[in-house]
């Protein structure tokens, strides 16, 4: 099932007012799909515009595991056009579903947006059902709100028995707020809106539960998990700074650089990620670096990193207690000229050698405090990851994702949680992968 927006009028309107810089519209603020059955897939189409007189770079960010989207996480939409992208819904069991896309635009003056999504799951009628029955989402997504800004979202909970439902609502929470009655009956087939508001307060992550209690005998509690995430805006001066939007670099290594937000006292930041990625449509490829540089705001582009002379954009996001986000609002271009690289290698460069197997051939020192250096040995080019895990399983960090040169490569972390041992993961696209134990000391 596919509704269709209308948008003719729209950009007319829009490109009335077009000026020297990307503008994003985003028409729609929600979307509701519904299917009947178990695997039904339902598509609707959201649409972005750019109505400013240069390109439109947009990051999509996807929460929901029941919801999906036909492009690339990153599109560039051309002056005065407008993209229609494929959102799916499916699911196999029944109920409501909560999710959200958010969109990061290279816009200077609405960098945001946020679309809510619902879907619902209706299964065969199975006739009337004896007593009071809830039905509600386990999920509501809020996705990124400015701190001290408010969001609001609505929560629907439906009676689909045979008797009157009675539900109260509790919520402990200094950032999620009930707007309106906890109390309320449902009679059958009848359902409510319960409105939700969310006003962050800092810089981080916030999952809190809501919690239903209900005269319906099967499920007597009911918790729905509320989450989102405060982020500064952009007002706090963050900038790139090298390379130059646009820029050719004719020599590698090379050292990107951005403002330090910590310089602002109102802003505390323990983590920096840069992300390089270059969109290659004609080929299907996404060439990916992202990588942390801890507490520094400069990155090294190594000569074995990118493997190709295209365009790449470049931006950064800062971290605050590993949780709270904050990207820098632009998102810059650059491009490698790879004939004039070569000619300003060195000749250790050149004669360095290439390894026989692939290899962690060192982790130096180990134990270590503060930073921890890893050597990889990389025979052909392949795809490779480099993670770092907790001891309970979870990723922590990512040092690299994307494809290396045949050679010898350095890697650092600098950890910025508890102190204890961490597992090491490099692994390449063919099969091989190797593990190492580290500990971290203070």
């Amino acid at each position: 099932m596919r509704k269709s927006i209308l948008i003719p009028l729209i950009l007319l309107l829009t490109m009335s007012v077009l000026y020297a810089q990307p503008q994003m519209i985003v028409p729609q603020t929600e979307m509701t799909f519904f299917t009947e059955e178990p695997g039904e897939i339902d598509v609707e189409q959201l649409f972005i515009i750019n109505a400013g007189d240069e390109n439109l770079d947009v990051m999509l960010m996807l929460q929901g595991d029941q919801f999906s989207v036909n492009v690339n996480t990153m599109i560039t939409i051309q002056p005065g056009d407008s993209v229609g992208v494929d959102v799916s819904f499916t699911a196999t069991q029944r109920g409501v579903y909560q999710g959200a896309i958010s969109l990061i635009a290279n816009d200077p003056l609405n960098p945001r947006a946020i679309v809510t999504l619902e879907g619902t799951l209706e299964p065969d009628d199975p006739g009337p059902v004896e007593g009071p029955q809830i039905e509600v989402g386990d999920t509501l997504w809020f996705g990124d709100v400015v701190v001290g800004n408010t969001l609001e979202r609505d929560l629907r909970i439906l009676n689909y028995g045979t008797e009157n439902l009675e539900i109260e609502l509790t919520l402990d929470s200094e950032v999620f707020f009930i707007q309106g009655d906890v109390n309320y009956t449902l009679e059958p087939d009848e359902a409510v809106n319960v409105t939700i508001a969310f006003t962050p307060l800092d810089f981080e992550q916030y999952q809190h539960f809501l919690n239903i209690t209900t005269n319906d005998e099967d499920n007597p509690e009911e918790q729905v998990m509320l989450y989102g995430v405060g982020h500064w805006g952009n007002d706090f001066g963050g900038e790139l700074l090298t390379p130059l939007n646009g820029e050719v670099i004719d020599a590698l290594p090379y050292t990107f650089t951005w403002t330090d937000l910590n310089e602002n006292p109102n802003i505390e930041v323990d983590e920096y990620i840069i992300q390089i990625f270059s969109p290659d449509s004609l080929r299907g490829e996404n060439t990916f670096i992202e990588q942390s540089t801890g507490m520094e705001n400069s990155f090294v582009l190594e000569n074995e990193m990118l493997i190709d002379d295209l365009e790449y954009h470049w931006t950064v996001f800062a971290l605050h207690n590993g949780q709270g986000r904050y990207n820098y609002p632009q998102r810059w271009t650059f491009t490698l000229d790879f004939e004039a690289i070569e000619n300003n290698m060195s000749v250790d460069d050149v004669f360095k050698g290439i390894p026989s197997e692939w290899a962690v051939t060192s982790v130096f020192p180990n134990p270590f405090n503060p930073e921890v250096q890893i050597q990889l040995a990389v025979p052909t080019f392949e795809e490779v990851n480099i993670l770092i895990f907790d001891v309970l399983g979870r990723q922590v960090a990512s040092l690299h994702q994307s494809t290396l040169k045949p050679g010898h490569h350095t890697f650092n972390w600098h950890p910025t949680g508890a102190a204890g041992v961490y597992l090491l993961r490099a692994e390449n696209s063919t099969g091989w992968s190797e593990m190492k134990k580290l500990m971290y000391v203070k």
